[in-house]
């Protein structure tokens, strides 16, 4: 799983996912194309760990030996090497997959208060260096984060 750094103590709720092309149309060229990009939680056990699921397709089969870029509140941070993450998934997916569905986790740190936004940017980049789309989510902190353990 990709893990990156960035907000402490508040639930998350997703408010907005987006595809963005934008210029030549990923899939044309070699271009891998993030076709769908889902936020599925917040680890209760674990507030600072966000998991999201996303579904490719790279006709030419080159996107696992290439990286994901994340960037979090328009701030890039360090990309994460696909051969890793196709390796990690269960099934693993092959190194020439041509579509498949990642899934990774997202790690944050930092101060967060209810109401607080942030935007999450995923793009791939495939072996021949030629970036997918932009998928993106924003996110709102909700309320203060509860053990489940300590009940209502």
């Amino acid at each position: 799983m990709a893990r990156w750094a960035t907000a402490r103590g508040a639930a998350w709720a997703g408010l907005f996912v987006g595809l963005a092309c934008g210029g030549v149309e990923p899939g044309s060229d070699g271009r891998p194309r993030i076709d769908r990009l889902e936020f599925f939680q917040q680890v209760p056990t674990e507030p600072l760990r966000l998991e999201f699921g996303l579904r490719f397709t790279d006709m030419d089969g080159d996107v696992g030996q290439g990286q994901l870029e994340l960037q979090i509140g328009g701030m890039d941070q360090p990309p994460a090497d696909l051969s890793s993450l196709f390796e990690a998934q269960v099934p693993p997916l092959a190194p020439d997959a041509t579509e498949g569905f990642i899934e990774l986790d997202v790690r944050l740190a930092g101060e967060v208060s209810p109401g607080d936004r942030l935007q999450l940017g995923f793009r791939l980049v495939d072996g021949g260096g030629r970036p997918s789309n932009r998928a993106s989510v924003v996110l709102q902190a909700v309320g203060p984060q509860v053990d489940p353990r300590e009940g209502a």
